[in-house]
């Protein structure tokens, strides 16, 4: 059993290397643009670290069905959405209030803290 499941991470081991190349290109990408007279040629080349999140987008979605497929199909959907939205959700809405705090504390005037704002990334639905 402990073999299989070294085999099993070692099998996928591509996916965190692949991850680890998706940091670096956005790495790259803001360093670009904060350095000053850069050539042309290079910075047109560091513009395409923009894909590196494109990239980790794609792995996390084939990771996420890898896990559905071994966890979803023997309990069902709704214990595995649960757990995704258990795993996600307590850290963003962490987040929404500790930028609220920062906003009304610090005085940031380009954080949109409207009530309607609010409550479409509670829902989840902000970028509709």
């Amino acid at each position: 059993m402990e073999l299989s499941k070294q085999q099993g991470s070692k099998k996928l081991e591509y996916i965190n290397i692949l991850r680890g190349v998706a940091v670096l290109m956005v790495i790259l990408v803001h360093t670009s643009q904060s350095v000053k007279g850069i050539h042309f040629i290079t910075y047109e080349i560091a513009a395409y670290g923009q894909m590196g999140v494109q990239l980790f987008f794609i792995l996390s979605a084939y990771t996420l069905c890898l896990s559905m497929e071994k966890r979803g199909a023997s309990e069902g959907l709704m214990p595995f959405y649960l757990r995704r939205y258990f795993r996600i959700a307590p850290l963003y809405y962490f987040g929404i209030l500790f930028y609220g705090f920062c906003n009304s504390a610090l005085k940031f005037d380009m954080l949109n803290f409207s009530l309607k704002n609010i409550a479409a990334n509670l829902l989840f639905i902000h970028g509709l």
